[in-house]
């Protein structure tokens, strides 16, 4: 089965079904846990490749590092990746975390290399909008984030600002994938709360990273659903 044309009609359908039920855009963030020491990954790594074509998709790479010990070192790897997906896997039961993994708007779980069932969870997440507005604009002193609600439940909701290095290629020397060069899409460098959603709406001004994007999600506290997003342009 080739993994491209499958995704992308998948997707295709998922937008006829979708996209045109509904006036607002109702967003996917996608969220993948991968290891270039993971021979299951490349696959699921494509998949968000394609996703990332996706006006409406998010897509987000983060590397862990729990598999560096296997004969080669992720060099996008970070502690702080393994822990969110550790603190997501405690908060769905999950016994253990595993590698590819896809968490769709920080609610569903998918093995990433699956696109069938990743086109579907994607079409789940897309039913409804999302009730948080998201805006990312450049200005002089950096970059403007704004986000408001309409018709957001009571709750705590942290705005978290996600530094991604658009594209990267990397030829694996060791390990399970050795011998192979992987191309990857938004590779998470960094991400931090940079505030909170209070009284329905928010405004603050944040510093660009040079040589990074910037995504920025709203995500209920104690990493619990995502109600809202945006990508820089």
């Amino acid at each position: 089965m080739n993994i491209r044309s499958t995704l992308l009609g998948l997707i295709t359908l998922l937008m006829l079904f979708v996209g045109q039920a509904q006036a607002e855009r109702a967003l996917a963030v996608v969220e993948l846990f991968t290891s270039q020491g993971c021979s299951s990954c490349p696959p699921a790594d494509h998949v968000l490749g394609e996703l990332a074509q996706e006006r409406d998709i998010i897509a987000l790479s983060y590397h862990v590092d729990y598999w560096d010990y296997m004969g080669w070192k992720d060099i996008f790897g970070r502690p702080e990746n393994s822990q969110r997906q550790r603190v997501y896997a405690h908060r769905m039961k999950k016994k253990n975390v595993y590698t590819p993994q896809m968490i769709i708007n920080g609610n569903a779980d998918v093995v990433g290399s699956r696109p069938m069932d990743v086109a579907k969870a994607v079409m789940n997440a897309k039913k409804r909008a999302m009730p948080v507005s998201v805006k990312i604009t450049p200005i002089t002193q950096g970059l403007l984030v704004s986000a408001a609600s309409n018709g957001l439940k009571n709750g705590t909701y942290d705005l978290i600002a996600v530094a991604i290095t658009p594209k990267a290629e990397v030829q694996i020397k060791r390990g399970e994938n050795r011998g192979k060069t992987i191309r990857y899409v938004n590779v998470v460098r960094d991400f931090k709360p940079i505030g909170r959603l209070s009284n329905g709406q928010v405004r603050l001004t944040i510093p660009a990273v040079d040589g990074a994007k910037l995504a920025v999600f709203v995500q209920a506290q104690g990493q619990g659903p995502i109600v809202g997003a945006a990508l820089q342009d």
